[in-house]
């Protein structure tokens, strides 16, 4: 995109700039037909030139300076003086060229100042005012976009939860253990049913909200690992270390479900003896450091699949550039998923 939009500069710069040179150029040689054509040429050419290198350097300094940051009276009063000074600076570096090349003598063109200046300052005024439009077609264009990537994200944060909960697989498994259970103790079959049910409405809600606490998040993912339990038994264990001041900082929905989930696929359920799921959360001043470690070993298409791309496309939409998020093996047979949230998100 950025290559588009400086070829689209670049193009709109020569055209324009040139159209006007061509413009004034025949002019000139129409309303002066005996001046020489080659040096009134050259002269318009030279006029052309520095003004498009001052219209340039003016891009620069409002790009560096980040002037459209500015409310629309300072932003005019910056263009104003910029223009005002590169008037001036243009009309004087140009001077002496008409007189080399024999158009006017020294004392003619400087006496003509006071119409040259004006003009180049309307010059500089057009175009300040049509690089400032498009660039605030732009940054409405890009937040459009940016917005429509946000909801799509959310959207398919949605669906890929609801597919990973309400998958068929996963279901008849939890259903035909629940199934067992009910006849082996009736209680805690009822506790699994309350606890998919629960899972169940998460996941519908999940795509409705930006943001929860981690807190929520922690009781649906422990809900979630008891139903898997039913099926790992002894195979899967897990802890949680949470601090306090961690629990009710705001968080992405499904994010730690989707680690969780992802260290059984990935971890737990590649082992014939199963493993152990740390669920580890700190306060910092920043913002909540997260990791999610499991047994296993960390393959290359793991770090590049689809859920782990879904997290960090998720965290990037919804916490800013200022989010973070690694995967990698911590230690022989152990891995770790960190993420990064900062506070201001």
């Amino acid at each position: 995109m950025h290559t588009k939009r400086t070829t689209l500069y670049w193009s709109l710069q020569l055209a324009g700039w040139g159209a006007y040179f061509t413009l004034c150029g025949s002019l000139m040689i129409l309303v002066d037909p005996k001046a020489s054509k080659i040096s009134s040429l050259a002269a318009w050419v030279l006029i052309c030139a520095g003004h498009l290198g001052a219209s340039h350097f003016l891009r620069y300094v409002i790009r560096r300076w980040q002037w459209l940051n500015s409310s629309p009276a300072l932003l005019a009063a910056k263009l104003f003086g910029a223009c005002l000074m590169l008037a001036f600076a243009v009309n004087i570096l140009l001077a002496p060229f008409p007189v080399i090349l024999g158009l006017n003598s020294l004392a003619e063109q400087f006496s003509m100042f006071r119409y040259f200046v004006p003009y180049s300052l309307f010059l500089f005024a057009l175009w300040s005012l049509i690089y400032a439009a498009f660039q605030y077609f732009f940054r409405y264009r890009d937040s459009e976009l940016q917005r429509l990537r946000l909801e799509a994200s959310i959207n398919e944060a949605e669906l890929r939860a609801l597919k990973a909960q309400v998958n068929p697989h996963f279901l008849f498994n939890c259903l035909n253990n629940l199934r067992a259970l009910i006849s082996e103790d009736a209680g805690r079959a009822r506790e699994m049913l309350l606890r998919l049910s629960e899972l169940l409405r998460y996941s519908l809600e999940a795509g409705r909200r930006d943001k929860v606490t981690l807190s929520d998040e922690l009781q649906i993912v422990e809900g979630y690992l008891a139903l898997e339990k039913l099926q790992f038994e002894h195979r899967l264990t897990w802890r949680l270390d949470i601090a306090d001041t961690a629990r009710p900082i705001m968080i992405p929905p499904m994010l730690v479900q989707q680690l969780v989930e992802n260290a059984i696929k990935h971890g737990i359920a590649q082992h014939q003896a199963g493993g152990e799921i740390l669920i580890w959360a700190r306060y910092a001043k920043s913002g909540l450091d997260l990791r999610v470690e499991n047994t296993g070993t960390l393959k290359p298409s793991t770090s590049k699949g689809f859920g782990i791309e879904n997290v960090r496309e998720r965290l990037r939409l919804l916490c800013g550039s200022a989010a973070s998020f690694d995967l990698q093996n911590i230690s022989e047979g152990r891995v770790a998923a960190t993420a990064h949230i900062p506070l201001h998100a």
